[in-house]
């Protein structure tokens, strides 16, 4: 047991990291697919050159399968499982990069922070622990007793590393975010964003009403527009590659060893042999076998298209034989139907037909024979690139290469390749003449060579016409509501109210609201200026001139106004206050965590393991 349970501690101040406890570190949507190290790779991938293990994934991948299998009676399917694992790699790396972060900063946990830890802020899964239940609730007298109760010295050694992985990611994240501050003044704006509130009447003018009504712009047109605009229209640093790959197409020698692996285990099962067992040891369905290929009961639509048909085509007992789809063999074994009720949220209220189905999968991917074959052409062309250059090696080889168009660093397909970010993160960290190693995409492995970089400047016409079109049109849409704005505007001035001109120009006069800043406000968009405008506005119902925003332009007046009582932001000034912090301690994390991401190196294999 560590040290400071035997002893009293002295109050450290960490509660304020308590607010971080239910972040969750993987919000920004990670893109790991920036690398890898072939399929055969020993390990799932490295984050800044540190290797994270296939078993380290298979472990946070289990955990993350049985929970969600705990939510739902269904089996979850391949792809679900996949996303899954997806899910865990990222966690993985998140947890690898703050683990790193802590070291550069020399962030350590001691025993006496992690006892205040416990005692300050018990983690979640503490609180919703039995043992320290009393009449289904939290019992902290009973928690405060184990704490310091030497019989739970062995539990609260076994709880120890996971504290301190946890504790040290609080305290990095205190330290990034600890000179966030608010001023007095961002406190009171975010007190009258909340409350303060007006409602409006209002003519909005948007430009897709006038979209008819623009003219094609002819090919003269648009080159005028672009040459008097050209300053709009910028490319960033470009490159020209020169790529040759190899396919991870599964060969036909795969291809009929996985058909003749499937008809195996279809003798077997017909002849007798227990189906789960083989499912078990045979089926390359990760989230079924470990079941006996049990897929659990599903309604017709949830499967791919010839797996659905044969689900609810088979009788109760029958065997099929395999079955092709895009995920390989399947070999169907039918337990029967049941006829359910359908959710309280479904329209239709006729009973649901579902099917009860195990299966055996044999994929029909590459084998490891054919994907070492594939890259032998690759090495040689390598070998060779050294001896002279990468053109000379290729056209000595016969080696077909695609030479790409100027890409940047936001394609999002290369011709030939399709995406690739691995290959545009190599290609814009290296200069003109490097050769790359093999890298890996979905589908091919290639190698990569910089024939040319293209610095950012003005783009050319032929490069951004379709823009320069989308541009010109919305600028003529734009005046259109501009001209339709000011002579409605003009109308209203003339002294006739405003619901009665909109009526006379076939508009729409809306009463808007009440709604406060903070309100997302579709029918303007949440447009900053539009939203900006209608708290501008102080005499009641007087129309202000139009205001352009995103969409189009908009003429309003002042219905009500609702003032906030000042009073009331004396009382809340200190909740305000820590909960505008607590936002912007979190923004603060966020960009920082991105930043440290796009700066970091790091390698996958996931989805690409044979």
């Amino acid at each position: 047991m560590f040290e400071a349970l035997r002893k009293a501690i002295v109050p450290i101040i960490v509660i304020v990291l308590v607010f971080f406890l239910g972040m969750i570190i993987l919000q920004w949507g990670l893109d790991l697919g920036r690398g890898n190290r072939g399929s055969q790779a020993v390990v799932a991938g490295s984050v800044n050159g540190e290797d994270i293990s296939w078993q380290a994934l298979s472990d946070v991948s289990r955990n993350l399968y049985q929970s969600e299998q705990k939510k739902s009676d269904e089996d979850i399917s391949e792809a679900r499982y996949r996303e899954l694992e997806l899910q865990a790699w990222n966690q993985l790396v998140a947890e690898r990069l703050l683990t790193q972060e802590a070291r550069k900063r020399n962030i350590v946990v001691t025993d006496e922070d992690i006892y205040t830890y416990l005692k300050v802020s018990p983690p979640q899964f503490l609180l919703q622990a039995e043992i320290f239940q009393t009449n289904g609730s939290f019992d902290r007298n009973k928690y405060f007793s184990a704490l310091a109760d030497p019989n739970y010295t062995q539990m609260w050694a076994q709880l120890e590393p996971q504290l301190r992985a946890e504790m040290l990611k609080l305290k990095l994240q205190l330290l990034v975010t600890e000179a966030v501050h608010v001023t007095e003044g961002e406190v009171e704006q975010s007190f009258l964003d909340a409350n303060e509130r007006v409602k409006i009447g209002a003519v909005n003018i948007q430009k897709r009403r006038f979209d008819t009504l623009v003219t094609q712009p002819t090919a003269e047109e648009l080159q005028t527009y672009f040459e008097a605009n050209r300053n709009n229209y910028k490319v960033g640093e470009r490159v020209i590659l020169q790529i040759a790959k190899a396919s991870k197409e599964a060969s036909e020698r795969d291809l009929e060893e996985a058909r003749t692996l499937a008809l195996t285990l279809y003798d077997s099962a017909k002849a007798g042999a227990d189906f789960a067992e083989l499912a078990t040891n045979w089926s390359e369905d990760p989230g079924s076998a470990a079941k006996g290929g049990d897929l659990g009961w599903f309604g017709a639509g949830k499967m791919v298209h010839a797996f659905d048909s044969a689900s609810f085509a088979m009788k109760d007992g029958e065997i099929s034989e395999p079955i092709k789809t895009q995920f390989g063999w399947h070999i169907l074994k039918h337990f029967g139907y049941r006829m359910d009720d359908p959710p309280a949220t479904a329209k239709s209220k006729a009973k649901i037909k579902k099917a009860h189905v195990s299966h055996i999968l044999i994929k029909t991917n590459a084998s490891p024979e054919t994907l070492i074959r594939a890259t032998d052409c690759l090495d040689t062309l390598l070998v060779h690139a050294v001896e002279t250059d990468f053109p000379a090696a290729a056209a000595s080889l016969n080696q077909e290469v695609i030479v790409t168009e100027p890409l940047t660093e936001q394609t999002r397909s290369i011709e030939g390749l399709g995406y690739a970010p691995s290959v545009l993160t190599w290609a814009f960290d290296n200069e003109v003449g490097a050769v790359s190693n093999v890298m890996e995409t979905n589908s091919d492995f290639c190698v990569v060579y910089i024939q040319q970089k293209l610095p950012e400047g003005l783009a050319e016409f032929d490069a951004v016409q379709e823009q320069v079109e989308a541009d010109m049109r919305s600028e003529a849409e734009l005046q259109f509501c501009r001209d339709t704005a000011q002579v409605i505007y003009n109308t209203v001035e003339a002294g006739t109210p405003l619901p009665k001109v909109a009526g006379r120009f076939g508009m729409t006069y809306e009463e808007i609201g009440p709604f406060t800043r903070a309100t997302r406000l579709s029918k303007l968009s949440a447009d900053p200026k539009a939203i900006g405008a209608a708290f501008a506005l102080t005499e009641l119902s007087k129309a202000a001139p139009p205001v352009e925003y995103s969409n189009g332009a908009v003429i309003m007046e002042l219905l009500e106004k609702d003032s906030p009582d000042l009073t009331q932001f004396e009382e809340r000034r200190e909740a305000i206050s820590d909960s505008l912090l607590l936002s912007k301690k979190q923004q603060m994390y966020s960009n920082w965590f991105n930043h440290v991401f796009e700066s970091s190196d790091i390698q996958s294999n996931v989805g690409r393991r044979q």
